[in-house]
């Protein structure tokens, strides 16, 4: 008996649109081991036409697998699948439900000729190996097209006027925001905090936690045929929720962690203006110092038009959700785009915290962290680039110090490589072929990776030069891209790959370094590891300049 797949349901489904119960056979299978739980199974699957490797078998499946039901060559109907968009826009289906139509025994071959996936290929057409008869029960699906907007012409908004009945685009079931996961299908809907929408057709993909400010699993993205409708009806919207962290936490807190805070404001900056490195865009900046019960005083950065519309109305207690925790010889936090602050929010923490300062804060002297103060004044001392050798930095101990130098070249071999895309794991993966990776470390392969950063530099001030190591964070701020950016230009541009390190050369910045002498070979050498590489604040730097001009009249 021959059977009929489902020509070109697969680049369908790439593409992002819906496709009822295909029909597909399974090319080859591979079980993928999990340091996290149960083991995964790829599956290479075909539609006569096209086979996709980047196909994943939902768990709950795998015992089909284990005892036999499915095997290499069976043809399968798909009644529920997931395709989940991943590190640059590869696309990564899941398979939640089937049924089996034949099994190997039965099918004996390959249905067709399919060609391997190319992302921005055309399918092959159909030709007479893959259109042979299939029994009337088997009939080949139609792709669905009711309720769906063209792609290509953005997210659709339905604001229907207030008073008017809403029901849910598509009529679909509703789910809150707790319970979603990956194995729901495209469809469904949620409510946003302040003013509740209907949104249907959005893609959900596991959350990277580096760049979010709640604490969720996993993060959305509307896409070109996503709906959002304005929902009228009565909702009770939920408050805000924060999970407060003590200020004198800051410095068991790793770098880049979003956090909430609560603090009273004890000093207000002038604002500032600096200058994007990607946009080239002007835009404000204001520092505030916070304080709070546990003693401790840090500097928290507020940008654009909060920094403008500040108002320092005598030291207003401030709430944040979204804050970064930067390091600089300590800790500072910044306000992210996504963030919110709130002065005086009637909240019990913020009422508590008020009482206190009034009694008792304010006649307090707060610790602060090294290096809290903008940006040029550090915990650890600054030396110039001749000192830390002649001093001999380094030489028992891992030393750190401030220094302001210029960048003078940057090699761009070896800058970057791919690593292993768990949040909390930068190893570099083996490349498997077939568009596979492996992290020994997690002992886990992977379709995809992120980009990570390693600069070795070279910086220059008026006494001397000296090598030294970016990773991740600094390399980022003195290139001025993303890693991930920097990856693309690397593979699709390179011109402008190179343009990006000519034009982050002879930049000066305000770096914290470590200095540690290593013995390679019976030879002892100097390492310096750039901890954080700041543009200049030239005021600042000024003021302090002449401070030291000051104290050479008094010998201090």
């Amino acid at each position: 008996m021959s059977y009929q797949l489902t020509s070109g349901a697969l680049q369908t489904i790439i593409n992002g649109e819906n496709i009822e119960n295909p029909i597909l056979q399974i090319l080859s299978s591979k079980k993928i081991p999990s340091s996290a739980g149960a083991e995964r199974y790829r599956l290479l699957l075909s539609d006569g036409q096209l086979s996709y490797s980047s196909v994943m078998l939902a768990t709950q499946l795998n015992s089909m697998m284990e005892d036999g039901s499915l095997d290499n060559m069976s043809v399968i109907k798909v009644n529920k699948y997931l395709c989940n968009i991943i590190q640059n826009d590869k696309k990564v289906i899941i398979v939640l439900d089937l049924s089996v139509i034949a099994k190997a025994s039965e099918v004996g071959q390959k249905i067709g000729n399919p060609k391997s996936y190319r992302a921005g290929e055309a399918a092959p057409a159909a030709t007479e190996n893959n259109t042979n008869c299939v029994p009337a029960a088997s009939k080949p699906p139609s792709v669905s097209t009711s309720n769906r907007t063209p792609l290509g012409s953005g997210p659709v908004v339905n604001n229907k006027p207030p008073g008017l009945p809403t029901t849910p685009v598509g009529g679909g079931r509703i789910h809150a925001i707790a319970g979603l996961s990956l194995y729901q299908n495209r469809l469904f809907r949620f409510s946003l905090l302040f003013q509740a929408y209907y949104v249907s057709r959005a893609t959900l993909k596991m959350a990277n936690k580096k760049f979010s400010s709640v604490k969720n699993d996993f993060e959305m993205t509307f896409n070109s045929d996503t709906v959002i409708e304005l929902c009228t009806e009565n909702t009770n919207l939920p408050t805000i929720t924060y999970d407060f962290r003590p200020l004198k936490d800051l410095d068991q807190i790793e770098p880049n962690t979003i956090i909430d805070v609560i603090g009273v404001v004890t000093d207000v900056a002038d604002i500032t203006t600096v200058v994007g490195r990607q946009s080239n865009k002007e835009f404000s900046k204001r520092d505030l110092q916070l304080a709070d019960q546990s003693g401790m005083s840090v500097r928290f950065t507020i940008w654009g038009g909060d920094a403008e519309n500040f108002q320092d109305n005598k030291n207003p207690v401030v709430a944040v959700k979204g804050a970064k925790v930067s390091e600089w010889g300590g800790r500072t936090l910044s306000l992210l785009s996504s963030g919110q602050m709130i002065l005086n929010p009637d909240i019990r923490e913020a009422h508590f915290l008020r009482g206190w300062y009034d009694r008792d804060g304010c006649n307090m002297e707060f610790n602060t962290f090294q290096g809290d103060s903008a940006g040029v004044r550090g915990g650890n001392e600054w030396k110039t680039l001749e000192q830390v050798k002649t001093e001999k930095l380094g030489a028992s101990k891992p030393d750190y110090f401030t220094s302001k130098a210029t960048v003078i070249f940057i090699k761009k071999g070896s800058c970057m490589y791919m690593a292993c895309p768990n949040e909390n794991c930068n190893k570099k993966l083996i490349d498997q072929g077939d568009n596979q990776y492996r992290c020994e470390k997690c002992n886990q392969e992977f379709p995809n990776f992120k980009w990570r950063l390693i600069l070795s530099t070279s910086i220059a001030d008026h006494t001397g030069s000296q090598w030294i190591t970016c990773f991740q964070e600094c390399a980022e701020s003195i290139l001025g891209v993303s890693s991930d950016a920097l990856g693309n230009l690397k593979d699709m541009d390179e011109f402008a790959f190179d343009q990006v390190f000519q034009e982050a050369s002879f930049k000066s910045y305000i770096f914290n370094l470590r200095a540690k002498f290593e013995t390679y070979n019976d030879e002892s050498r100097l390492k310096t590891i750039c901890v954080s590489a700041t543009p200049v604040d030239w005021k600042t730097y000024g003021q302090r300049l002449i401070k030291e001009i000051n104290n050479f009249g008094t010998g201090e």
